[in-house]
C-alpha cells in the first residue's frame, strides 16, 4: 500500500515552487552607497557623511547641518543618481520587484516642521535622454505614514510595488507622462532609471527649510536572480 501511494504521489503533476524572493539592503556598513543615494544629486558632496554608529542600527547616511552647510529645500528628495545602474534601477518587472523601503530619522535643526508630509515613493524613466527631464515619465505612490518627527527617532517605511501589473495599480498616480496611465506605468516599471523617496506629496509645495536627516537600510525586495 505504501509503495502504491508513493507511486501515485510521484505521478501527480507537481506544482512549481515559487521563485525565491530576497531583500537587498544598503545599510552603509561597508562605507559605500549602492545606487548613489543622496539628497543633493551628488554623493560626493561634503555635507552627507556615513556615520560609524547611531543608525537603525549601526552605520547610517547622515545629511549634516551646521550653519549654512545644510540641506535647504522645500522637500528633501532622497534619490539614486541618474546614469548610475544598480539593483534599485532597471526592469522591475523582469526582476520581480515586490517592494522598496527605507528607514529615516529627522534630527533637526530646531524649528524644522514635518507635519502633513507623507513619505512618497517616486519611480522615473528618463526616456533615453538623461540630460533632459522634459520627456521623463514619472509615477508615484503616497505612503500611509508621515515622515518622522524631528526628534531623531528612526521610522521604517515600505512601499508595495506590483511590478507584474500591466495596468496602473490602485494607489499609484502619474506625475508626468503621456496621458495614457497604463502605458506610462509600463514604461517606468520596465525601465526605472531613478528611484526616489520624496518628503511630502509631490503635487504640493512646502516652505523652504533647513534639514538634518538620517538614512539607513534602503532596501528592495526582488527575485534572487536579480541580486548582484
Amino acid at each position: 500500500m505504501l509503495i502504491a501511494t508513493l507511486a501515485l504521489v510521484l505521478a501527480l503533476p507537481q506544482t512549481p515552487a515559487p521563485a525565491p524572493k530576497l531583500t537587498f539592503v544598503e545599510g552603509f556598513e561597508s562605507g559605500t552607497r549602492t545606487g548613489g543615494w543622496s539628497f543633493f544629486g551628488n554623493p560626493a558632496n561634503p555635507i552627507e557623511v556615513i556615520e560609524p554608529a547611531g543608525g537603525s542600527p549601526g552605520r547610517f547616511l547622515h545629511s549634516t547641518c551646521s550653519g549654512f552647510d545644510c540641506l535647504d529645500t522645500f522637500a528633501p528628495q532622497l534619490r539614486t543618481q541618474l546614469g548610475t545602474s544598480s539593483v534599485f534601477t532597471g526592469d522591475y518587472r523582469a526582476n520581480g520587484v515586490a517592494s522598496l523601503g527605507v528607514d529615516l530619522a529627522v534630527f533637526g535643526p530646531p524649528g524644522v516642521t514635518t507635519g502633513g508630509r507623507p513619505l512618497t515613493l517616486i519611480l522615473s524613466n528618463d526616456a533615453g535622454t538623461p540630460g533632459s527631464s522634459l520627456d521623463d515619465v514619472v509615477v508615484y505612490r503616497l505612503g500611509a505614514r508621515n515622515i518622522p518627527q524631528a526628534d531623531g527617532t528612526w521610522r521604517a517605511f515600505d512601499f508595495h510595488v506590483p511590478s507584474a501589473s500591466t495596468t496602473l495599480p490602485a494607489g499609484w498616480q502619474v506625475l508626468q507622462g503621456s496621458g495614457n496611465d497604463d502605458a506610462d506605468w509600463n514604461q517606468v516599471v520596465t525601465g526605472v532609471t531613478q528611484a526616489e523617496f520624496f518628503f511630502g506629496d509631490p503635487q504640493f509645495f512646502f516652505i523652504f527649510q533647513q534639514w538634518e536627516l538620517g538614512v539607513d537600510d534602503v532596501r528592495i525586495r526582488l527575485d534572487a536572480h536579480a541580486l548582484p
